[in-house]
Order: C-alpha cells, then structure tokens, then sequence
C-alpha cells in the first residue's frame, strides 16, 4: 500500500477508506460507516514511544495519532476456508474435514461442505449446491466459527470416488476450500450357499431348476440383510452333458446394511441327459409255427420323442425275432438294427421297438401206407403212414 499525503481523513474520499489506504502524522477524523471495517496500527518510527494497535481502535475518533505512526484502515473480506483430507473412510460412511482458518473480520453466520460423487461433479461449488438442477450436488451445513470441524456423511456406495469442499459464510460472501477427493471402501463379498443344480432330460432349452433353500453366507454381525428377489436359472449348453454350468440371476439384497455389500451370484452344475426316441408305425405279423424265431412285422418306421425342428434321422436295417419259437399268443417279437443319425442325434437314446403277435400250430396230414389188409379173423397186421 502507498502512503498518502498528510492531510485531514474527512477530506479523503470514502473511496480511499475501503481501499485501506495509509494515514500519516496528526490527523483527526471520525470514520463513518465504520461498522464495516477494523482498525489497527503500525508503528513505523517510535522514536522511544510504546504503541500497540490498541492505541487505536476507536471506531468513533481518530484522535490523537503520533507523528510518525501509521493507521491502516482494513475492509473486512470472506473468510479463509480449506477443506483437509477425509478420513476416516469407510464403505458407505466417510468423515469430511474442513478448518475456517479466519473469519475475513466478519461473524462466521454458517459453514460447512458440499460434497458428489466425482462422476457426477469433480469440482462441486456452494453454488451448484443451491440450484434446483443440482441433483446428486449435497451440502451439509452448520452454525460456526473459525477452527476445524468436521461432518459424517452416510448412504455413500462402496468402491466410488467423491469430490468435497469445505465451505464459510460471512456478511461478505461465501469462502470455499480447495476441492478434495476420497474412494470408500470396496463393498463386502456375500456369497449364496444351500442350493444345487438339478439333473434333467435332454429337452432342447437351457432352462434348468434347483433344489434346497437359498441363504447368505458373510454377513457381518449385527447387520440386516436379506436375500431377495426371484432367481433364474440356465444351463450354458442345451446339449446333453455332464457337470454342465448353471447360470443364476435374478438374486438381490435388501436391508439397512445391504449397501456394504455385493452379491455373488451363485455357480451351480447339473446333467442334461439323453431323451428316449421310440419307433412307431410298425406291427408284428402273425405266423404259422414253423420251429424258426424268425419274425416279420408290417407298416412304416419312424420316429417318435423328437424335440422342435432337431435334426435327427431313422436309418439301419432291422431284423426281427420271436423270443420263443413254439406256438403261443402275444409272443414278443424283438427288434434289433435300427439307428439314428443327425446333428442333434447325439442327444437322444433310440429304443428298439418290440411288438407281440402269435405262432400258429401247423398242420399235420397223415397218410396211410396203401396195400396194407388183413383177412377177417386174423391178427391185425402193423398199419404204416406218412406224415
């Protein structure tokens, strides 16, 4: 600042008071307006005198200043604010530090943050925080004055970053610190244990069921959570298989406490096995016994058991055989020779078809030898026949 020339303070403009202009050697003046400013002094020459800047902090009267004594008049400012690092950090909780280092000579009417997740604002100000579109912009606010303070927030999400400020107001405005940055905690892993996969036949679709009642495993002591929602499960193949991957969704938690954690969904395994095909369309025919197993059956093969458009073929030659060769009814008649091919063969099992029909006695003519007789009385000779 520079000095300015000695004369009286009432004849300066008002200009210069606010400016904090220097005032010099024997000046009496009354400082209006004066509740807007404080006053303090310099001593630039003693000359063996003591003074201290109580000398001359009346705001009524300048009287009295020492030759060469300087009075610095002083514009009261915004207060001075920093925002310190946040801690201690949890995985929703964090605690946001500031510190009103000085109040700019004014009362300190309210301070304290504005704080968002860095996605949504990296560099949030007080005054984001207060207009209407300022969403996921939060300020927390308190009455105070100079010196540190502190503010717990809550509800954050685990693993995320956030930008903060700290923040004063006086009458002259509103101070901001410097922008802080924090990352809460990664969330705790919860695990569901008490189900499995369930076996099932080959039926062209992934869907796949389970079995036992699901429940959570990790969570801490005293926190509510709970296991909801309706889950849904698939196989990663349809194709039939062994110890094939079930995948599950659809699970979710619930509760105060459930934002502290992340849910793993549960990896379950199962089989797909074959589907039985059977043959149609055939029927066993009737014969007359003839001591062979033999048998013949009558109308057109095919397939039955088939899934959707699967591509699966009937092909091989069958051969046919009564499981007796003696007489009887309802006699079984076995197929053997028939099979499958295709590209989605491998997932069905064909059934060899069996059909029942009847063996039938046959007929037996006898024929007696000619020239045989007897003459009346005598002993009947042996008769002799063909059959």
């Amino acid at each position: 600042m520079n000095a300015v020339p000695n004369f009286p303070l009432f004849r300066m403009p008002l200009l210069c008071v606010l400016l904090a202009c220097l005032v010099t050697a024997s000046v009496e003046a009354e400082v209006r307006n004066s509740v807007n400013y404080t006053v303090s002094a310099e001593i630039v020459d003693s000359a063996g005198l003591t003074a201290t800047s109580t000398n001359y902090t009346e705001l009524g009267s300048l009287g009295g200043i020492l030759d060469t004594d300087i009075v610095v008049l002083t514009a009261n400012e915004v207060a001075s604010v920093s925002s310190s690092s946040a801690g201690p950090i949890n995985i929703i909780t964090a605690t946001l530090n500031g510190d009103v280092t000085n109040d700019g000579g004014a009362e300190i009417v309210e301070r304290g943050f504005i704080y968002a997740l860095t996605s949504t604002d990296s560099t949030p100000t007080f005054a984001e925080a207060a207009e209407a579109d300022g969403v996921g912009i939060i300020q927390l606010s308190e009455a105070g004055t100079t010196g540190s303070f502190a503010a717990n927030i809550t509800d954050l999400i685990a693993g995320s970053d956030y930008s903060y400020i700290a923040y004063a107001i006086n009458a002259e405005g509103v101070a901001e610190g410097v922008v802080q940055t924090f990352t809460t905690a990664p969330a705790l892993p919860l695990s569901i244990v008490g189900i499995s996969g369930v076996d099932k036949v080959y039926d062209g679709t992934t869907a796949a069921s389970e079995s036992g009642s699901a429940s959570l495993s990790g969570v801490e002591i005293g926190d509510t959570v709970s296991l909801v929602g309706s889950a849904v499960f698939s196989f990663v193949s349809a194709d039939v298989g062994s110890a094939i991957s079930v995948n599950v969704s659809g699970y979710s938690l619930s509760g105060a406490h459930a934002s502290k954690y992340s849910l793993i969904q549960p990896s379950l395994s199962a089989d797909i096995t074959s589907k039985a095909l059977s043959i149609v369309g055939v029927s066993g025919v009737d014969k007359v016994y003839d001591g062979m197993t033999g048998a013949s059956v009558s109308g057109s093969a095919s397939l039955s058991g088939v899934v959707g458009d699967d591509d699966v073929s009937l092909g091989g030659s069958a051969i046919f055989s009564f499981a007796s060769a003696d007489v009887g009814t309802g006699i079984t008649v076995n197929a053997i020779g028939y099979t499958i091919s295709g590209s989605d063969s491998a997932n069905y099992t064909l059934t060899q078809p069996t059909v029942s029909v009847d063996i039938t006695p046959a007929a037996l003519t006898v024929t007696v030898d000619s020239g045989q007789s007897k003459v009346y009385g005598a002993t009947d000779p042996t008769l002799t026949y063909d059959i």
